[in-house]
């Protein structure tokens, strides 16, 4: 399974890492901004996106907005977060 995770803070982004190594198998990619996820999904599809949901560059939720406009990415489970 891949899994992209976003979150402008580091120690959020060591958390889930750690966290979902636990899980077994397993890709779990993490980004500190929105717009280099974008970049990356165009190269290797997921099957799952965390996103926080405040960001500064585009926000969790505007992010999946945009991913689930795209039909190639229709099928993408998201899952926004928030403290």
């Amino acid at each position: 399974m891949i899994v992209y995770a976003v979150d402008d803070e580091e120690y959020i982004r060591e958390i889930l890492e750690i966290n979902l190594k636990k899980f077994g198998d397993i890709r779990l990619s993490t980004f500190n901004c929105a717009t280099d996820l974008l970049e990356k999904i165009k190269d290797i599809k997921p099957d799952i996106i965390i996103s926080d949901i405040i960001m500064p560059d585009i926000d969790g939720l505007e992010l999946c907005r945009i991913i689930k406009t795209a039909p190639e990415y229709k099928n993408i489970y998201f899952i926004l977060l928030t403290a």
